[in-house]
């Protein structure tokens, strides 16, 4: 759910879909829930590496000093005010709900493939929106999948924002799925075709 429905509703708007959550909030906490339920239901006890100590120290930091800067310059906190200081809170979640992932092989080959094919679909939606190819589609797009920041008068380039709702997204999301398909297609034991990875 969350390699594939974050991706592709991230840009859809709050309320849109589900009342006062955006999809992909709403897919968080429907994971997160399952998590949870898994982890009381077979009482098993989550397992820590120091990696997850340190993302964790770095995510709640990320909050920790916003809020304080908010906090002591008295500044008035609305609903996107709080959303966007305990955004680092989301990554952490996610972050966690896969640091837990026991998977078999072949269900670890099932979300990869997942996930690149999910990135194929957000780049191709990128090219056809800022090619306008076949004309009217980056209309479309735009309309459903709007911007979170509309593009500012002196910046006269078009960046595309597929399903993620902002250009800076899409890059990050490509790069982190070109650094996954080029080490998949440079491990020696990796049985998965060169051609898909390409």
């Amino acid at each position: 759910m969350l390699a594939v429905g974050v991706p592709l509703s991230t840009a859809l708007g709050r309320g849109t879909v589900i009342p006062v959550l955006r999809p992909n909030e709403a897919i968080l906490l429907l994971v997160v829930a399952g998590f949870v339920l898994h982890h009381l239901w077979t009482r098993q006890t989550f397992s820590y590496i120091q990696l997850d100590i340190g993302v964790s120290i770095f995510a709640v930091g990320c909050v920790v000093i916003p809020w304080l800067v908010l906090f002591l310059g008295r500044a008035d906190m609305d609903f996107d005010t709080w959303r966007g200081v305990l955004g680092p809170l989301q990554f952490l979640v996610i972050y966690l709900c896969f640091a837990q992932l026991m998977l078999a092989d072949g269900q670890l080959k099932w979300l990869l493939n997942l996930t690149l094919l999910v990135s194929i679909i957000v780049g191709v939606m990128a090219i056809l929106e800022l090619q306008d190819f076949p004309p009217g589609i980056k209309g479309l797009l735009t309309t459903y999948f709007p911007s979170d920041h509309p593009p500012s008068i002196y910046d006269t380039v078009y960046r595309p924002t597929s399903t993620l709702g902002t250009y800076g997204a899409v890059g990050a999301f490509a790069a982190l799925n070109f650094i996954l398909a080029l080490t998949l297609v440079t491990r020696n034991d990796s049985a998965r075709n060169h051609a898909w990875l390409t």
